[in-house]
């Protein structure tokens, strides 16, 4: 590789999903980045961005409030960011992660080094498939802590049944153990995240948030719940 390479601005992966439109990952300045429709959804886990971004955050909220987890679900792949980041904070933990999208799997494994966490099962299928029945997918036991970060674009996947949803993570989660979502909502709607906040005390008891304000129409909210 050339010295003009490292600051060339190159699409080193680009394919065409029907789950995200479109999948590419950007070489820039020695880092890349995974973006889908356009929008950066992960940067490789040793970027200073990614440190800076929610997938840490995220990472630092299992680390404080399921210290001890053995076995923990990530519901979306991304780019791996945090399921790096929970790895090493977690190296004996055994990890799962759920991704419908098998570009976003090849990618990771090609150029994010997911495939270089040992602990780490990636299974390809529809994460509300999979929560129905996680047996199908030779699942059995229950986690300790359930990371939901199910985009397409700038949002959280659509819901078949939000009810419904957030009853099966309960189910699949251990006593004392974390749920924890990774939402966007659009600036300045407080009643949007009031409204979520309070479907997830009704269901799980209680919740709590930490926020990323976004430099776009966007923030991201951690909220999370710890199952009693």
């Amino acid at each position: 590789m050339s010295v003009f390479d490292y600051f060339r601005y190159k699409v080193i992966f680009d394919k065409e999903t029907p789950h995200n439109t479109r999948i590419q990952v950007i070489s820039y300045l020695g880092m890349r980045k995974m973006t889908s429709e356009g929008i950066t959804q992960s940067y490789y886990y040793k970027n200073p961005l990614a440190k800076e971004g929610y997938w840490k955050k995220a990472a630092n909220i299992v680390k404080a409030q399921a210290p001890n987890a053995q076995n923990i679900l990530f519901l979306g792949l991304g780019g791996g960011t945090a399921v790096h980041y929970v790895s090493k904070d977690n190296p004996n933990a055994k990890l799962v992660c759920i991704e419908i999208d098998e570009a976003v799997i090849e990618a990771c494994q090609k150029y994010f080094d997911t495939d270089k966490i040992n602990s780490l099962r990636i299974i390809n299928a529809d994460a509300f498939e999979f929560l129905t029945d996680p047996q199908k997918f030779g699942i059995s036991t229950s986690f300790d802590a359930i990371f939901a970060d199910l985009f397409r674009g700038l949002f959280f996947v659509k819901i078949p049944d939000f009810d419904l949803f957030l009853k099966q993570l309960k189910s699949l989660t251990n006593k004392n153990g974390l749920i924890l979502f990774n939402y966007t909502f659009k600036k300045g709607d407080e009643a949007g995240v009031q409204d979520f906040m309070q479907k997830i005390k009704e269901v799980f008891g209680n919740a709590e948030s930490e926020i990323l304000r976004g430099r776009i129409e966007t923030d991201n909210h951690l909220i999370y719940s710890l199952i009693k």
